[in-house]
């Protein structure tokens, strides 16, 4: 029996998946989606979050990934 390697994290140290991650980016960049809101989304779907760590999440990742791009 063969295991496959544990996927990559984005942010690593973070308890947010990939994921996650991309439907806050996708609802926050393309749909204009508040971060409050957002949270009520994700707690409708039985997902508690923290508005604090779901902020901290946004600006790590574009930190992360679209500075440097920018910078390119």
């Amino acid at each position: 029996m063969k295991s496959s390697k544990t996927p990559q994290l984005l942010l690593p140290h973070s308890l947010v998946s990939g994921g996650i991650l991309a439907e806050v980016a996708n609802y926050k960049f393309n749909l204009a989606v508040l971060i409050h809101r957002q949270k009520k989304i994700w707690e409708r779907l039985g997902l508690p979050v923290n508005k604090s760590s779901l902020v901290r999440s946004v600006i790590s990742l574009s930190e992360t990934y679209l500075e440097p791009l920018v910078n390119l």
